[in-house]
């Protein structure tokens, strides 16, 4: 669960079909859920992901910011405290347009996707260090909660985990966590993402000043 959350607190934009689905009819435990929300998520490796994030820090506010990623590419647009952005990476290079100074700036990308997929943990991941349980449920979603174990002994893993899935599709529609004094939460997750929405086309921005800082 650690990088879990390191990697949450970045802005995350990737996460990685099952072979076995479940029916959401049957009686499920939270493992079997959970297991199949991790596999459901699998599909964003090839299918692409969308989602919704927000982090609230003290002082700096609530940042809010909508996801699509397509393999090694990416499109986060990103609202914080009046201020606006929106930055398309690849396995290369970042884009990051700054809506309010009317400027794209391009740098080397630091990190590659490949890298960081290989460090997320799944779902299912939750039913270990904590004791997670389906506290409540409605005809479309369980909700779920995690709480941490006294046995588990990874100090940024989070006290407690809200998360509620779609019995339609097995998918996140809320998933909430309070790291240290930042609070983070993942909704509305989606799978299928067209390649084309997150490319950078300059031509898409025209009389924009691109500095070019690779």
């Amino acid at each position: 669960m650690k990088r879990f959350f390191f990697l949450a607190l970045a802005i995350p934009a990737l996460f990685f079909l099952s072979a076995k689905p479940l029916s959401a009819q049957e009686e499920l435990t939270v493992e079997q859920i959970l297991s199949a929300v991790s596999e459901q998520m699998d599909r964003g490796q090839t299918e692409g992901i969308e989602m919704d994030f927000e982090m609230k820090l003290p002082i700096v506010g609530t940042i809010n910011s909508h996801s699509l990623t397509r393999g090694d590419r990416s499109r986060i647009d990103v609202k914080a405290e009046g201020k606006h952005s929106i930055s398309w990476l690849d396995a290369y290079d970042d884009w990051t347009y700054e809506v309010e100074e009317g400027t794209i700036t391009v740098t080397k990308r630091k990190s590659s996707g490949s890298e960081s997929k290989n460090d997320i943990n799944s779902y299912g991941d939750l039913t270990e260090g904590y004791e997670s349980k389906i506290v409540s449920e409605t005809p479309d979603a369980w909700v779920i909660v995690c709480k941490k174990l006294k046995s588990n002994k990874e100090k940024d893993d989070p006290k407690r985990i809200d998360l509620t899935v779609s019995k339609k599709t097995f998918l996140p529609i809320y998933f909430g966590a309070k790291v240290s004094i930042v609070t983070v939460a993942f909704k509305n997750v989606r799978i299928g993402v067209d390649e084309e929405s997150v490319i950078f086309r300059p031509e898409d921005y025209p009389g924009i000043t691109i500095v070019d800082k690779r």
